[in-house]
């Protein structure tokens, strides 16, 4: 009787312990999760500060044109040479990307709502529709093709079999557009919650 007893009281420990380890966890856990959604509520008020408030009617008369490409520079107008994105995850582990030229390739919106971006060499987002959405303030970008990034495009030459969907749209907000200039917002990762913005300022050289 004794040893049941026993037994029985350090079930009774271990399932105690089992218990609050599961509550610590759970608690942990909402709190991230609720971390992550302040998180991402702050990006998404930052990035409202930012979008244009101009109706969509005149944002779509102005885009009509051809614009070049001058400049990335922040949000407080400072002028960027080179991108490099590192940042470090909530987990520790580090993330880095190839340092890039700050270039964006001109290009042309037409009235017909189609698009062409000078790229060199031209690839399959080099072509297709536009379209504003006003409500969401957010210029979509439609592809005449798939996109495939170069590796992916040359891994599906040596294998024709695999079968890959590809990038079919892009999206942008703009910042300020004028009939003469055009600010679109690009946003790159802080850690893998927060982002950043800068701004891709473009000079309208037809209508």
């Amino acid at each position: 009787m004794y040893k049941l007893l026993m037994k029985t009281k350090k079930f009774i420990f271990f399932i105690s312990i089992a218990l609050s380890s599961l509550a610590c966890y759970s608690q942990s856990h909402d709190s991230k999760v609720d971390s992550v959604r302040n998180i991402t509520l702050q990006n998404l008020k930052k990035l409202a500060s930012y979008k244009t408030d101009l109706p969509g009617k005149d944002i779509e008369n102005f885009l009509v044109g051809s614009w070049r490409f001058i400049c990335l520079e922040t949000t407080k107008g400072v002028l960027i040479d080179t991108l490099k994105i590192e940042y470090y995850d909530s987990e520790g582990y580090y993330h880095h990307f190839k340092p890039e030229k700050a270039i964006r390739p001109d290009i042309v919106f037409s009235a017909g709502q189609r698009y062409e971006r000078l790229d060199t060499p031209m690839t399959n987002e080099s072509t297709g529709s536009w379209h504003y959405e006003d409500s969401t303030k957010i210029l979509n970008l439609e592809y005449d093709k798939p996109y495939f990034a170069p590796d992916l495009e040359s891994l599906m030459k040596r294998i024709p079999t695999l079968k890959l969907a590809g990038i079919k749209n892009k999206s942008f907000w703009i910042y300020k557009i004028t009939n003469d200039e055009l600010f679109i917002i690009e946003a790159y990762p802080i850690n893998e919650n927060e982002q950043w913005f800068n701004l891709a300022h473009y000079k309208k050289i037809r209508g």
